[in-house]
């Protein structure tokens, strides 16, 4: 019996000095799952923040662009409407010194003074081919920015250079 006992208590401590280091190697196995699992929680979590991030870099982005956009509108349209206000000052001014060259010359008329009549009819006529003129400057620049609005088939078309250049002068001096 006390032989049994030594191989006994032998046969324990050899298998202790074997699980020892097991249970160790298990221990330390836990403890890296652990940490792997805590490392990928929190590259998971990290990766969420950097999606979450770009969605809203993404977004500021595109409102950026709207922004830009709505700004070079508004300059657009500012110089759209500045255009076509010159021409249309000028035929309501020469419009209204009309009708006061108009009342002038119903007053000389009715004086009986025939060659002042004549100078204010020769100033009226005047000042109608200005209104014409302003009038037709107006209608040019209206019909050109429909022509430029309207969706092409993406058909090629021919161009008379000299025309696009005389354009692009126009505006380019406006």
């Amino acid at each position: 019996e006390i032989f049994n006992a030594a191989i006994f208590s032998n046969t324990l401590i050899i298998t202790f000095y074997i699980a020892l280091p097991v249970l160790t190697t298990i221990q330390i196995a836990r403890q890296n799952t652990d940490l792997l699992s805590n490392l990928s929680k929190q590259v998971e979590d990290q990766t969420y923040e950097l999606k979450l991030s770009l969605e809203n870099f993404k977004t500021a982005q595109r409102q950026l662009i709207q922004s830009e956009k709505m700004a070079s509108l508004g300059e657009l349209t500012a110089g759209i409407a500045h255009e076509i206000q010159n021409p249309l000052n000028f035929v309501n001014n020469f419009s209204e010194v009309s009708r006061e060259l108009i009342e002038e010359m119903k007053e000389e008329l009715a004086t009986g003074s025939m060659q002042s009549a004549v100078e204010l009819a020769n100033n009226i006529s005047q000042n109608l081919e200005k209104i014409n003129h302003h009038g037709k400057r107006a209608d040019t620049i209206v019909k050109s920015m429909l022509a430029h609005s309207r969706t092409s088939s993406g058909k090629k078309e021919l161009t008379n250079l000299n025309v696009l250049a005389e354009e692009y002068l126009k505006l380019s001096y406006h």
